[in-house]
Order: structure tokens, then sequence, then C-alpha cells
């Protein structure tokens, strides 16, 4: 029994977010396969997006959907001054619903904690520099593994070791500081973040891994394109790099760090810098550079004309929905 309408109500919100997220996310689940055969057609800087899209939607539409849907129905339809009987498996969803929140939000915060103080520790035992005249704000490391990331989202800084600056030419440098420098300006660090914050339909249950590891892919293949620009020789400098620091052994970064060569296959990486520099994309898929706009462009259309109806029958309708399901 609930006598607590603010208890109740959060109850309401965390089972229907847990339903509607679930379903979407099964989806999307089913519909990645496909998507990421669609998404390497693609641009890399478009695939990317396009999967880094689908990969927040189903927790996106699940919290806008809660937001401006449930809750004014619930806030416009339900009594407040009668104790009711809460369906236990109303209760159980909702824990559910919890508990991928907790999960989600626990594993970001803890690879923040981990990445901040990683760069506390760079910051102190590290010398600064300036590689180039507009480049990012570098700590070089003389001591531990090998490493070549970029760190932080507000104010990002590249982090490399000594043995990494001194295997590499002033021409591989050059193209791998703006490689780095695509990462910052597509702001591949928070993306990073936002990923790991949206939850998965079920606690321990990661159903996107593949989608993560292929927008990762596409993030290197995004951030080399925009280092080379089409130039022969610059991307036969960007393999070049790329080969120089994988034998060194680089380590591999934070989940919130945009390394050099963490994500993806090095070999197929290196295939494509040398084979065919000038990519271009086919010209018939552009037609999906905006259609996820355009989703949610729709979507909040729909929810705007629903606030709009706020005492008409969409909420009511829902309002009963939600009856069923914690009566």
């Amino acid at each position: 029994m609930i006598s607590s309408y603010t208890l109740k109500l959060l109850i309401t919100c965390a089972a229907s977010f847990f339903l509607i997220h679930c379903a979407l996310s099964l989806a999307t689940s089913a519909y990645s396969q496909v998507a990421i055969r669609r998404a390497v057609k693609m641009k890399p800087r478009l695939g990317a997006r396009f999967l880094f899209f689908l990969r927040i939607f189903p927790a996106s539409f699940a919290l806008l959907a809660v937001s401006v849907l449930c809750v004014p129905s619930f806030f416009l339809f339900e009594p407040r001054t009668y104790v009711e009987h809460l369906n236990l498996t109303c209760f159980v969803i909702a824990i559910f619903g919890v508990l991928i929140w907790l999960i989600s939000i626990g594993n970001s915060v803890y690879a923040s904690i981990n990445s901040w103080n990683f760069v506390r520790r760079v910051e102190r035992v590290g010398q600064e520099i300036c590689l180039a005249a507009e480049s990012l704000p570098a700590w070089v490391l003389s001591k531990g593994p090998p490493t070549l990331a970029l760190w932080g989202i507000i104010r990002p800084r590249l982090v490399l070791s000594r043995d990494v600056l001194l295997t590499l030419s002033m021409e591989e440098l050059d193209v791998v500081l703006r490689h780095e420098r695509a990462h910052q300006r597509f702001g591949d660090n928070l993306k990073r973040l936002l990923l790991r914050l949206a939850p998965d339909p079920f606690p321990f249950l990661r159903c996107f891994v593949r989608l993560d590891r292929s927008w990762a892919e596409l993030s290197e293949w995004a951030a080399d394109d925009e280092a080379t620009r089409g130039d022969a020789q610059a991307s036969v400098e960007l393999a070049q790099a790329l080969v120089r620091v994988a034998r060194l052994g680089l380590m591999s970064p934070s989940r919130l760090a945009a390394s050099l060569i963490s994500d993806g296959s090095l070999e197929e990486r290196v295939d494509r810098l040398l084979i065919n520099p000038s990519r271009e994309a086919k010209s018939s898929l552009r037609k999906f550079s905006s259609w996820p706009l355009v989703l949610l462009f729709m979507a909040s259309l729909l929810f705007a004309v629903a606030i709009l109806l706020e005492s008409g029958p969409i909420l009511h309708s829902i309002h009963l929905l939600i009856e069923q399901m914690i009566g």
C-alpha cells in the first residue's frame, strides 16, 4: 500500500521509463547490425553521428516521454486523497528502472573520477610543453608506459610520453596533433561520457557493445580524415605514426580519453589511409545526414502538442495505462 503521493509518482516514473526504454533499446539492438553496415558506407563523421544518435535515442526518448506525458497525466488525473494498493509487478519494474540508472551513473562517475585524478597527476609530475602554435595544451611524461591520448572534457589536454615524442618525426607529430584536435572539435570525449551514461535495457546486460565499438571506430576514421584532408602525403605520415606508436605498446587509456590507436582495427585504419587517401562517401547515402534531426524534431513536436492538450484525451489515456500498470 502507498500513501505518499510523491513516492507513488516516483515509482510510476521509474516503471514507465524502464518499460519505454527497454522496448526502444531492444528494437535498437535488433537494428544495430543494419545500422552499422549503413554507417560504414557514409562519411565517417556522418556515420559516427548516426550511430551516436541511435545509441542515446532509447534513453533520451524515454526520459522525454516520462517528463512530458507520464508526469503531467499523473498530476492531472491521479487523486491525492486515498491510499492505493501497489501492483507488485510495477514495484519490481520500478526497481529495475532505478537500478539501470544507478549502474550507468555509477560507471560514469567512476570513469570521470579516474580521468580527473589522472589529469591532476599528470599536471603534477609531467612537463607542459608547446608543440605547435595552435596546438592543444600538452604534457609530457618522462616515466611510465607509452601513452598518447586526449584527456578531459571541459579543458581537453594532450598527454604523451617522452618515448612517443622521440619516436615520431616532426611531420608525423604534426598530423597526429591534427588528429587529436579533430577529436576535440568533434567533442568525442563528451560523447564517450554520454554513451557511458546512457543505460542498458537490463541491469548488468550489455546490449550495445558492438554499437559503441563501431561508433568509436568511425570516430577514429573521422579524426583521421580531418587530420589528412585528402592529402596523400599526410595520410602516409599518419599511417607511419600509427605503426610506430603501436610498436611501443601504447597504454590503454580511460574510457573517457581519445587515444591515438585504442579503438578499432589498426590494420584496417592503416590500409584505409594508404589505399585511398582521398576518401569520399557515396552521394546516394547523404540522405542519412539529416534524418535523425528530423526524427528528433517530429518527436519534440508530438510532445509539444501533448502538452497543449493537457486536459485532453491523450494524457487521460496515458493515465489509464498508468492505472493499469500500478493498480
